[in-house]
């Protein structure tokens, strides 16, 4: 699908809705889209880009627990 077909695409969909709340979204959206096309990471410093890049790339199981671990640390909260 080319650009001009996707763009004709949303119009055509855009142009359906009557949810208010739905249009406020899309335009908050877009405007947001448009102030801030740089890349977000282009103000970081190269430290905080490469500590970004490890951080991303760490395996989920980091920052896990058993379900059994979790349970026996709320009954040590619920105790308090």
């Amino acid at each position: 699908m080319s650009i001009q077909q996707m763009q004709q695409q949303i119009i055509d969909q855009v142009a359906t809705l009557n949810d208010e709340n739905m249009l406020i979204m899309l335009q908050e959206e877009l405007a947001y889209y448009h102030e801030h096309k740089q890349d977000p990471t282009a103000l970081l410093s190269e430290k905080d880009l490469e500590e970004l890049i490890m951080i991303a790339n760490e395996p989920l199981e980091n920052n896990t627990m058993s379900l059994d671990e979790f349970k026996n640390i709320i009954d040590k909260w619920h105790m308090k």
